[in-house]
């Protein structure tokens, strides 16, 4: 659904953090078109701090006046840890103005005796100065979880260079609010507006217990469980947090009755299936992106390979996501060659160009947002364009406009490669082998993604139509045997509950059933005889001289 006119998201920072931590979440929500508002609470970030006594009421309050500031009526609220304090404080003080909620690394009961007199006692070594350094080096790791601290250190060392800048006085008040606080378990059961509580799988501070309890007090509340994630899932998993708030925003878009007579934005059909990016569409967030390309890199790779891409070329990675092709592409056109991405999510072009910079490519990679349908690039400027896994997003009159578009930049005698899933090559086993192709086939009886993702064998005749010679095809099968790899155990298990989920919606998920939770021990894909397959298609074609 379209964001609907006036629609204020506030975005709430954890302790002891700043605004900072939502950038991510923030610039995706206003590409969609929704008015966010950051804002740093009290003694932290650029904010001045309270002079009074500790209260969560005193931030819910500022909060109260900053809507009015912007002349909002209501917003829906997002916190994180303390952030979903205060947004519980503002429900208790302030209701009529909570138009949803989602809660992240959050707790509706009061802490219990010991858990306050904890949290008091850590204000005070964060006020003595022999303790405070001690305190801190032993709490900041646990902010993030166990994959975050082994796979992207970066993030927590991101983490510790802001826990440094805060405030001692600052992080001792919030300690003290927080231990205060009432308990919120009947604002919560009384709120008739939709509730997300968002939970990290390795959280090592709020327990699957609690946020499973948390998610069951609000009549329209769920669970969103995020693998691979610890407390500050939107630094940790930032595109499965941005998922989990348009989900929520659509929701509360459609009790208000939004959409009901206009066209759906793109993300509508697209969020059914899960793991939007910023852009809506389906599985392009980098958190399962990334597990999906390391499931299937050799065959990425080899596929690249028989492009045919020369040393010296330039070439445009024309969907590049976060640019996990750029150092192969790099190696295939040497030092002389260049590189040119595009992203239609601003994140993930962001994040190519982070990687191409890590990588040492910046002199020769220049990455930027773009759309494929309307190419930033005068005629004829690269040698070959690679696009993967991109042309699936696009019904059949965009895919012809943008087979023409991309045979527009590449010079006579060039060449355009484009790879797609086949999904009518998808089996999940042990069970019914063509239990995920009748699912496409069933959801794309009306056009759309599902049958979209049916198409890919048709690119030979798609590059023909489109005025590319020489094209030829081949379309190879992916497998993973049990045991399956970490990342295709990671990926294939997310993807089978998507699946199930629109099943479920279909009618048909009985069938489904046993793949409905990625992390059941007994999932068909974690015994001996687990099996996945899908296909991936490579069609080449050249411009014409």
């Amino acid at each position: 659904m379209n964001p609907l006119p006036g629609t204020a998201v506030v975005l709430l920072h954890a302790l002891p953090l700043s605004s900072w931590m939502w950038a991510e979440q923030a610039g995706a929500l206003r590409a969609r078109g929704y008015q966010v508002l950051v804002p740093d609470l009290a003694g932290f970030g650029a904010a001045p701090p309270h002079a009074a006594p500790p209260s969560l009421e005193l931030l819910a309050d500022d909060l109260a006046r900053l809507l009015d500031e912007h002349d909002l009526e209501d917003a829906v609220l997002a916190g994180s840890s303390m952030g979903g304090y205060v947004a519980l404080a503002f429900l208790r003080r302030h209701r009529s103005r909570v138009r949803g909620l989602a809660l992240l690394g959050t707790r509706a009961q009061a802490d219990t005796p010991a858990a306050a007199k904890a949290r008091r006692a850590f204000a005070a070594m964060m006020l003595d100065d022999a303790s405070r350094d001690m305190v801190v080096s032993e709490s900041t790791p646990r902010l993030v979880g166990a994959a975050t601290r082994d796979e992207r250190p970066e993030v927590l060392a991101a983490v510790a260079e802001q826990v440094a800048c805060a405030s001692p006085a600052t992080v001792a008040w919030a300690q003290h609010a927080i231990a205060d606080r009432p308990d919120s378990s009947g604002e919560l059961a009384d709120l008739d507006a939709p509730v997300v509580v968002v939970a990290g799988e390795q959280d090592e501070l709020v327990s699957r217990e609690e946020t499973a309890a948390l998610a069951a007090l609000p009549p329209r509340g769920r669970l969103v469980t995020i693998p691979r994630s610890g407390h500050l899932q939107p630094l940790e998993t930032p595109g499965a947090v941005t998922e989990a708030l348009l989900d929520l925003l659509a929701e509360v878009a459609g009790m208000s009755g939004a959409g009901g007579g206009g066209a759906a934005a793109p993300g509508d059909e697209h969020r059914v299936w899960g793991h939007t990016a910023s852009t809506g569409l389906a599985f392009t967030s980098d958190d399962i992106v990334a597990s999906h390309f390391a499931a299937c890199a050799p065959h990425y790779r080899a596929a690249l390979g028989k492009v045919g891409i020369q040393p010296g070329w330039h070439v445009l990675d024309a969907g590049c996501g976060s640019g996990p092709f750029l150092p192969w592409l790099a190696e295939l056109v040497g030092e002389p060659g260049r590189i040119s991405a595009i992203d239609l999510a601003p994140e993930n072009a962001a994040r190519a160009a982070d990687r191409a910079q890590a990588l040492g490519l910046g002199g020769r990679v220049d990455v930027q947002q773009a759309d494929l349908l309307a190419l930033p690039f005068a005629d004829d400027t690269f040698d070959a364009v690679w696009c993967s896994n991109t042309t699936q997003y696009l019904n059949d009159a965009d895919l012809a406009l943008a087979l023409k578009e991309l045979g527009r930049v590449v010079r006579p005698g060039g060449l355009v490669a484009i790879k797609d899933l086949a999904a009518d090559l998808v089996s999940v086993r042990p069970g019914d082998p063509f239990l995920a192709v009748d699912l496409f086939r069933l959801a794309g009886r009306s056009g759309g993604y599902p049958a979209q993702l049916l198409r890919a064998r048709d690119l030979h005749r798609r590059l023909v139509d489109a005025g590319l010679e020489q094209v030829w095809q081949e379309t190879v099968l992916i497998e993973h045997h049990a045991p399956l790899s970490p990342a295709a155990l990671d990926f294939y298990t997310r993807a089978c509950a998507g699946m199930a989920g629109q099943a479920a919606a279909l009618g048909i998920g009985a069938a489904w059933e046993p793949f409905t939770d990625p992390h059941n021990a007994d999932h068909p894909l974690r015994r001996p005889e687990g099996y996945v397959s899908e296909g991936s298609v490579l069609a080449v074609g050249t411009v014409p001289s």
